[in-house]
Order: structure tokens, then sequence, then C-alpha cells
């Protein structure tokens, strides 16, 4: 149960964030603090979304790439250390922590504190990519954008989604597993990735 409720609040946080965006409102005034695979949604949504539209602009300015690259290695030394802490410790102590830390307060809110060092570290860098992302992509966007180009744009980020429920029953009493495969798909996708997503959804 306590996995199916983080796969909800997941899909919540990227419906929300797709319809915050739509309507040229803030994600992070809009959303009630959900949680941090919310938060993970969020800078997931918005770096992706971002270079999905600029590749379907056909942009090649190389700092697109280079800042998008820099936010998916940021997001990448944080979620593989936290699925590394969670293994070596046979434990989601950490993730619980950093859960609880964004069930009050947004990633974005200054009030945001987690209660161990540990924690603290994480909050410090994930506040670091997603003030980057915030930099890089959100002043950039569009500030009204159709929600059905939105949910288009970031298909990919929903799809696992439908997945999920049957990858979680798979590893039903395997809590680090089962967070750790979470986890793995709130990494960004790779350029190149993209790209391909952005040809298929070309009109022929």
């Amino acid at each position: 149960m306590k996995m199916k409720f983080i796969i909800t609040i997941t899909l919540a946080g990227i419906l929300s964030t797709a319809s915050a965006q739509s309507t040229g409102t803030s994600a992070d005034a809009a959303d009630t603090p959900l949680g941090l695979m919310a938060e993970l949604v969020d800078i997931k949504y918005m770096a992706e979304s971002f270079m999905v539209r600029r590749i379907a602009e056909g942009s090649k300015d190389p700092k697109d790439v280079a800042e998008y690259n820099k936010v998916r290695r940021q997001m990448d030394r944080i979620i593989f250390q936290l699925m590394a802490d969670m293994k070596r410790c046979n434990s989601i102590s950490i993730y619980r922590k950093l859960d609880r830390t964004y069930r009050k307060n947004n990633l974005s809110d200054t009030a945001t504190q987690p209660n161990s060092k540990r924690a603290t570290n994480y909050h410090r860098q994930l506040q670091n990519a997603h003030s980057d992302a915030k930099t890089a992509f959100e002043t950039k966007t569009s500030k009204t954008v159709p929600f059905t180009e939105i949910i288009e744009a970031v298909m990919g980020v929903l799809e696992f989604g439908w997945t999920m429920f049957t990858d979680i029953e798979e590893m039903k009493g395997k809590k680090v597993d089962g967070l750790s495969a979470l986890l793995d798909k709130m990494r960004l996708s790779s350029v190149p990735d993209l790209m391909k997503a952005a040809e298929v959804k070309k009109p022929e």
C-alpha cells in the first residue's frame, strides 16, 4: 500500500505540474507539497519538456544541450547515490526523511529543512538542481502553453506510470528494490533519446 501511495503521489505531481504550466501558473505556487517523488517529477518535467520543445523547433543551440546535460548530471548524482545508500543500508529511511520534508514544504521553499545531516546534504543538492532547472528552462518557456501540447511533449514521463503498478507488485516486500525502480524512472532522458521521441511524434 505504501508503494502504491507513492505511485499515486508521483502521477498526481505530473498532472498538477502540467496543469499549472498550461494555465501559466507557477507550479511551485499552485502545488500543495506532496513528497520527494513529486519534486523529482517537477525537475524532470521542467527539463524534458523544454528540451523536447527545442528539438521540435529545430534548435541547434549547443547552450540548450549543455544546460540540459548539466541538470541531468546533477540529478543522476543525486538519484544514483540515494539508490546506493538505500541498498547499502538495506533501508529506505533516508528516502522517508526526505519524503517527510517535502510533504511539509516544496523544494523551492526557503523554510524547507530536513532534520538530519545526510538528508540536508541531499536537500542542498536537490535545491541546486531545481534552481538551475528553473533558471535554464522555466524562464525560457512560454507562460501559457496548451495542456494537450504539454502532455504530448512529456508523454514519456507519463507512460512509465502505467507500468509502475505491475513493477511494484512483482517487487512486493522489497521496499529498497521497489523504490530504486521508481527513482531510476525519475532520471532525465538522454538528449539522443529525446530526439528519437520527438522524431516519432512528427506527423508523416
